[in-house]
Formats: structure tokens, C-alpha cells, sequence
């Protein structure tokens, strides 16, 4: 996993934090892992124009990171 972290904070889109967090699941260096989850953690909600891209990939990456996407399924 490559990338820095830390360039969400300077105006970059949520997006790309949240798929850069949650792509970290399936990492195996951890150390790197926690720096991209923090990062996402500290981006702000996102607001403007590309608040609705943004704020969905925002939404659903917090979703699968703390466990509470969830498939429902018809009866």
C-alpha cells in the first residue's frame, strides 16, 4: 500500500482517505495501516460541491472499518 496518509488534511477529497483506510484491511503492515485509518479519522466531514461522492465513500469506508456494513437479505 503506498501513498501518504497525511495528504488528506490539505484539502484533498474524503474519498480517497476512506478507500485508502479501508483498503488497509487486507494489509499485513499494520504500522502503515494505522496511519491511513487515522487519517480518515481525522477527515472532516466532507462539504461543498463534491460532497456527495466524497461523503458516500467517506460514509461507507467508516461503515466497513467499524463493522457495521451489513448485507440484509430478503426473508
Amino acid at each position: 500500500m503506498g501513498g501518504t496518509p497525511g495528504l488528506t488534511h490539505e484539502g484533498h477529497p474524503a474519498g480517497p482517505a476512506g478507500t485508502n483506510a479501508f483498503a488497509g484491511l487486507t494489509a499485513t503492515d499494520r504500522a502503515r495501516v494505522k496511519k491511513f485509518t487515522e487519517a480518515l479519522w481525522k477527515t472532516p466531514i466532507p462539504s461543498g460541491q463534491y460532497r456527495y461522492y466524497d461523503g458516500m465513500l467517506y460514509l461507507m469506508s467508516l461503515m466497513h472499518l467499524s463493522g457495521q456494513f451489513r448485507i440484509w437479505s430478503p426473508e
